[in-house]
């Protein structure tokens, strides 16, 4: 992070970020790691909606109320309700080491592991359902049943490849690397993600481009333009959507 940047950032904020003063690359990891896993606790539900949330799942590791074959493009998506519930059984778990819930997040994540379930908007298969098996991976690490699974939520959350993203999108994925960095200790991916966001905060160059090419989701020119303005998709004016993700995850990467 350039020296400069820092000044504008709050000793609040810059307690979320790895620092030159942190005891070696394991040590800067250990530290992000536990900062992304105490915030995900602190979004986590109550007890009592994860307790009834497993009394409902059925042996098979899905839930009757959700619609796995549906493959809607716009509005909401309802396998993404099995995924929400998922991570909010692994979270009342690490939050509570309440044993009973171990089982039933097991079979919630194989369930889901094993059916893939996709949408046709490439938002939920590359971007949403990455970043939730990050996070419940990272909730649920203490009791991930095998090498083999952890290892196949693994391969879940590089789809989300922030390579072939531009503006906040970019940073969204850039945030589920982040998280998969943490998980498996790794410092290379860990710095190159970091890296990535940073290198954002930027003033773009014109290019013309008026739709995003195909394939690349993004225009060159989305992000922070010469007014200070937040462009996405080409020419949309988008500061307090696209360009809010683009602030947080700047300075912290967590939902």
């Amino acid at each position: 992070m350039r020296p400069r940047l820092l000044l504008l950032l709050p000793a609040a904020v810059l307690l979320a970020l790895p620092t030159a003063q942190a005891d070696g690359a394991n040590g800067d990891v250990s530290a992000v790691a536990e900062r992304l896993l105490q915030a995900l606790l602190g979004q986590a539900v109550a007890p009592a909606v994860a307790q009834k949330d497993a009394a409902a799942l059925r042996p098979d590791g899905s839930w009757a109320d959700v619609n796995y074959n549906d493959t809607t493009r716009t509005g909401g998506w309802s396998p993404h309700l099995h995924l929400q519930r998922m991570q909010n059984l692994a979270a009342a778990t690490r939050a509570t080491n309440d044993s009973s819930l171990i089982a039933p997040t097991r079979r919630a994540i194989d369930f889901w592991l094993q059916r893939d379930p996709r949408s046709l908007n490439w938002w939920w298969n590359e971007l949403s359902v990455p970043a939730t098996i990050a996070d419940t991976a990272l909730l649920f690490q203490p009791w991930i049943a095998s090498p083999h699974t952890l290892a196949v939520m693994v391969k879940f959350m590089e789809r989300a490849n922030y390579g072939q993203r531009t503006g906040a999108n970019l940073d969204d994925e850039v945030a589920t690397a982040i998280t998969r960095a943490a998980l498996l200790s790794n410092h290379s991916v860990m710095d190159a993600a970091f890296s990535r966001l940073w290198y954002e905060i930027r003033v773009v160059q014109p290019s013309g481009c008026i739709s995003p090419p195909r394939g690349t989701q993004g225009c060159p020119t989305d992000g922070i333009q010469a007014d200070r303005s937040f462009h996405q998709q080409g020419p949309e004016l988008l500061d307090g959507s696209y360009g809010e993700v683009r602030k947080t995850r700047s300075v912290y990467p967590k939902r």
